[in-house]
């Protein structure tokens, strides 16, 4: 069954928030920067804004969030301050939560520190 506009634009809300540059509408998700953070207080949380058309044109989760990771990318998108998203930081999509692994991404639970960037190698 096709979702309508508004069910897309409802999806795309809890992901971040929806904000209106000039004539365009973006959704900002939110990146938490745990992969270079030696402990817990240097997490620093990095903003990826996305236009919103091209973000409900991805058809899946996954492609949902391979979006956040290019554009979480500084020669894409610069953040004063941020790393580019890389593997072991954590896209945050409500109350979910999805490590970024070397192929792809993982959903965490609130003890995510245990999961490796290169797990997926040794999964079966």
């Amino acid at each position: 069954m096709e979702k309508t506009e508004t069910e897309k634009a409802v999806k795309a809300k809890e992901f971040g928030r929806l904000t209106h540059r000039g004539e365009r509408v973006v959704v900002t998700c939110s990146v938490e920067l745990r992969a270079f953070a030696r402990h817990e207080s240097m997490i620093k949380v990095r903003p990826v804004a996305i236009d919103i058309q091209e973000f409900l044109e991805a058809e899946s989760l996954e492609e949902q969030l391979e979006l956040i990771f290019m554009y979480g990318q500084n020669d894409i998108q610069p953040v004063y301050g941020a790393y580019s998203v890389s593997c072991g930081d954590v896209i945050v999509v409500g109350e979910r939560k999805f490590k970024v692994i070397g192929a792809g991404f993982k959903e965490v639970d609130s003890d995510y520190s245990k999961i490796g960037a290169f797990d997926f190698l040794t999964e079966k």
